[in-house]
């Protein structure tokens, strides 16, 4: 195992006994097992940086496209707050943001924040909206 999935292995095993799970009969080997199949990295606020300012100018160049375009105030207010509440919640720039990871966040909105499927449609459509802006501009590839 690398550095990180040692990490996380010891954090998933700390939490499971703080919680006064007993982790014998082979829970740790299956977490083994599990974690094996996957590349695991350590996160740094030097990305978090990175993807904050570069996020930001994405979103202001896409408010600046919405309101060429004519969409209404409130419109455009709607687009940018929700776009400021999603993309930090998915913690990372938007170069780098994957379809799994849209996914995954819309997944935990649900299951955590017990979102209805009306919230998550809406924040989807902002979200294909978004990345279909910076597609038309050549500034992701799809």
């Amino acid at each position: 195992m690398t550095d990180a999935r040692q990490d996380l292995y010891e954090n998933i095993m700390m939490a499971l006994i703080g919680d006064g799970m007993d982790v014998s009969g082979g829970i740790k080997e299956r977490i083994y097992v599990i974690l094996g199949g996957y590349e695991v990295q350590s996160r740094t606020t030097e990305v978090a940086l990175l993807s904050e300012d570069r996020n930001e100018f994405l979103i202001r160049k896409f408010m600046v496209g919405k309101t060429v375009k004519g969409c209404t105030k409130r419109t455009l207010e709607y687009y940018e707050n929700l776009l400021r509440f999603i993309l930090p919640r998915i913690g990372k720039t938007v170069d780098d943001i994957t379809a799994d990871d849209i996914r995954y966040y819309i997944a935990l909105r649900q299951k955590r924040d017990k979102i209805s499927k009306c919230t998550a449609d809406n924040e989807l459509r902002c979200l294909r909206s978004f990345f279909a802006y910076l597609t038309g501009e050549e500034i992701r590839d799809r």
